[in-house]
């Protein structure tokens, strides 16, 4: 759709993501040129005028290549005290004061602040500039909304967040503390920590792309933000090879032009010249494959699956449909021929391939899940049968009646419904996992035991402590057995300290509501009918001790385990 005569061709479905309030404009270093702020290599030149000195030949180096981060991350180093004198963002900040002098200065700033709000007038909007343009004209316009600089990032979703986010920190104004200097995103080093290490930057567009449509404003193919968005999927092990037919010149210009890095080239001619075997060696080391033809394009996939790879491919015409068949998952686009699309599991409505890497994030976080259920049920079962067995042995009574262990189990799985919600994290999303009966055989093996040593203990505390009849008995153990079994998640659904891993809430208020349930039962009439009694006040103060005794020992254990076990 045109709005003026001559004027761009808006897609529908742009403007009806707009309407529901699901767009997001992400904005670089174009839209401030009118207040007299250009690209990145003029800020380059800018600082080392200000900073008074000449490009050493290293930065010259990195300056032709257009690697603009690099060469400030050196410039920064040569400076005495480094970073902690700040002198390269000092005269960083003095360069982006925007002129608002100019004609039309504000008018970029003030369409994409309107653009930026829905109906109900709640802003979301993204930049990764540094300079106060937005601020200037927000404040000029009496618009009021939450402001967001890194590192301190909001959740991007609908329920969750609103306001203008400076996704690389923000400038303080004149007469600010310079502290917020030292936060910006402008060096390779800082690129490499909000991206790569720790992912503060790479976690936030992720989630960005996964639940709005993102409109970018303002950036050229080679910025620097986009190559660092491009290896933050590399840092999720997600390799990307591409595969043409077209000749090797081309496509490696193509690929220098959308900032993919070429770490080897193989031609279809060298692959006619080798077998299966060498292949298989090649395609870890190359990651582009020239001139090749459908039948060599099929043995570039089959060779990466015969080195366990997990292979996607993506592929629109009729030659494609041997690779789309071959690979583990086949995509395909909704323009493609229709051999393809019957050959393809999932076909792409939009161009846009962040849908895939959010895909396989999604994956990841499903499988992350479902371990921790697994993981969390077996140990506990293999617990509760070793008890049942053993105290069946010299108990004149059942352990438990079996109305009470069903209900015992019902409970059980209504604490655990929200684990397809919780949080999984980011070390265990950074990478690809694979199912693996060992690994839960053992830890079954090793957790399982620790909850019988604890309701051993209590066994013997309920007979020699409190003289407990067979009722008195089951209610003891049907309580402990639900505390320990419910709150033990807590623990087994991190591999690092629980208290530094946040569950979803739901997960939080659901397992402790059903612990609550248990706690309670036997103190109403339906406890009553299930055979329970109102334990003594003496229990809940050693069922707590207990509590606090079982998870600190199942963390150690899980330590432990992980340490010795955990191959990944």
């Amino acid at each position: 759709m045109q709005f003026i005569p001559n004027g761009p061709d808006i897609p529908e479905t742009l403007l009806q993501a707009h309407e529901e309030g699901r767009v997001v404009f992400f904005c670089g270093a174009g839209i401030s040129y009118k207040v007299g702020l250009k690209d990145f290599q003029w800020l380059v030149d800018e600082i080392y005028q200000r900073c008074g000195t000449k490009k050493e030949p290293i930065e010259n180096v990195a300056y032709s290549q257009k690697r603009y981060d690099i060469v400030l991350k050196i410039l920064e180093d040569r400076f005495p005290g480094q970073r902690s004198s700040l002198k390269m963002r000092k005269a960083l900040a003095e360069a982006l004061r925007p002129d608002f002098g100019r004609i039309g200065a504000e008018s970029t700033h003030k369409a994409l602040l309107h653009l930026s709000q829905d109906r109900k007038g709640v802003m979301r909007l993204v930049t990764t500039n540094f300079d106060r343009s937005f601020e200037l004209v927000r404040c000029s316009l009496k618009l009021k909304c939450k402001i967001y600089a890194a590192p301190m990032l909001p959740i991007p979703k609908n329920s969750r967040w609103d306001g203008l986010v400076y996704l690389h920190g923000l400038v303080p104004d004149i007469g600010e503390c310079e502290q917020g200097l030292d936060n910006l995103v402008v060096t390779s080093g800082d690129f490499g920590l909000a991206y790569l290490t720790e992912r503060w930057a790479a976690r936030f567009v992720s989630e960005l792309f996964r639940n709005y449509v993102v409109c970018f404003v303002g950036y050229s193919i080679n910025d620097p933000v986009l190559r660092y968005m491009m290896d933050a999927l590399a840092a999720d092990r997600v390799a990307v090879k591409v595969i043409s037919g077209d000749n090797e010149l081309v496509t490696q210009h193509i690929c220098a032009q959308l900032g993919l890095p070429v770490t080897g080239v193989l031609t279809g001619a060298e692959i006619q010249q080798i077998g299966d075997q060498a292949l298989s060696a090649r395609v870890e080391q190359v990651n582009l494959f020239c001139r090749v033809t459908p039948a060599q394009k099929n043995r570039v996939i089959l060779a990466l699956k015969r080195r366990g790879h997990v292979v996607g491919y993506l592929g629109d015409g009729i030659n494609d449909a041997p690779s789309l068949h071959s690979a583990d998952v086949s995509i395909s686009v909704d323009s493609a021929v229709d051999v393809a699309k019957a050959a393809a599991d999932m076909i792409l409505l939009e161009r846009d391939l962040g849908v895939l890497h959010a895909g396989v994030i999604e994956g990841r976080r499903t499988f992350g899940n479902i371990m921790k259920y697994i993981m969390m049920g077996t140990s506990s079962n293999f617990g509760n049968m070793f008890s049942m067995a053993g105290a069946s042995l010299f108990l004149p009574f059942l352990p438990m009646l079996p109305v009470q262990i069903l209900l015992n189990n019902l409970l059980y799985d209504v604490s655990e419904l929200p684990i397809p919600l919780d949080r999984v994290d980011d070390d265990y999303l950074s990478r690809p996992r694979h199912w693996d009966m060992n690994f839960i055989r053992n830890f079954m093996l090793i957790i399982g035991p620790v909850s019988s040593v604890f309701d051993f203990l209590l066994f013997y505390i309920m007979l020699t402590v409190f003289h407990a009849g067979e009722a008195l008995f089951h209610t003891g153990w049907f309580i402990e057995s639900m505390a320990t079994q419910v709150l033990v998640i807590f623990i087994i659904r991190t591999r690092k300290n629980p208290f530094k891993s946040r569950p979803n809430p739901w997960l939080i208020a659901c397992s402790l509501t059903v612990v609550a349930v248990a706690v309670l039962l036997p103190f109403t009439p339906a406890g009553v009918y299930l055979g329970f009694v109102a334990p003594p006040a003496l229990f809940f103060f050693i069922l707590i001790l207990m509590l606090i005794a079982y998870l600190l020992a199942v963390e150690g254990m899980k330590q432990w385990f992980f340490k010795h076990f955990a191959a990944e």
